[in-house]
């Protein structure tokens, strides 16, 4: 169950960032960066390090925040279930 809300949220995010213009080229890859990594960390056998990622992750909504406030909250909800599934 977990893992298909994060693949919603996966998912939402992608659309959200196709549909945008308010986001530079450079933060587009780093999101899409980020959401493969996730992607690989449900589904691939070789793991990701969940502490770099959470990094990561903390490091792109602190860059972009006031900027794109949805993309943020977006964000933040992949945090927060990432976290709850323990990672």
């Amino acid at each position: 169950m977990a893992n298909e809300t994060l693949q919603d949220q996966l998912s939402e995010l992608h659309e959200t960032l196709q549909h945008t213009t308010a986001v530079s080229p450079e933060t587009k890859t780093l999101l899409k960066e980020l959401a493969a990594d996730i992607q690989q960390m449900i589904d691939g056998p070789e793991p990701i390090n969940p502490d770099s990622l959470a990094t990561r992750l903390e490091e792109s909504l602190a860059a972009f925040e006031a900027d794109h406030p949805q993309l943020t909250t977006l964000m933040q909800t992949i945090i927060s279930s990432l976290s709850n599934m323990g990672l």
